[in-house]
């Protein structure tokens, strides 16, 4: 196959029809709503996974800063008990300090759900491209139904 009749989508073009006819005009038509939704479908393809690129490195970074922050968190708790062990007795300064622990876990623990919230909308894309084969799938069946397609 020479590059000239090389075609990157892997597809083989349609048949030439007859200039003019009221068949060939309807072939073409079917031929440009065909590629119309296979470009769509493709850009779909392309959009999602550049969603699932981006939820994967929120998650990579997510996922490796979790010991550094487990870390930092038990240093400050000791930390605090130590500091508050002065003013209140040693079990009670640790009790503070791990419910505080707790409460900041609370708020990065929402945090992180807010964030996968964001990502719910990689659902519409698959219920778009459901809804446009239904579409795409009636119309081809309705001109198969006239003797067009």
């Amino acid at each position: 196959m020479s590059s000239s009749t090389f075609r990157t989508s892997g597809t083989v073009p349609p048949k030439p029809l007859p200039q003019g006819t009221f068949a060939g005009e309807v072939g073409r038509l079917r031929e440009a709503l065909r590629r119309l939704a296979a470009g769509h479908a493709g850009l779909a393809r392309l959009e999602a996974r550049s969603h699932a690129r981006r939820a994967a490195s929120d998650a990579v970074v997510g996922l490796s800063s979790l010991p550094f922050v487990q870390t930092g968190l038990t240093m400050f708790a000791v930390a605090l008990a130590i500091g508050l062990s002065s003013w209140v007795g040693g079990a009670w300064a640790f009790l503070i300090a791990g419910a505080l622990s707790f409460l900041i876990a609370g708020v990065m623990a929402a945090y992180a759900g807010l964030r996968l919230r964001k990502l719910q909308g990689l659902g519409a894309l698959g219920e778009e491209l459901a809804r446009d084969r239904e579409v795409f799938g009636e119309l081809m069946e309705r001109l198969r139904r006239d003797g067009r397609a």
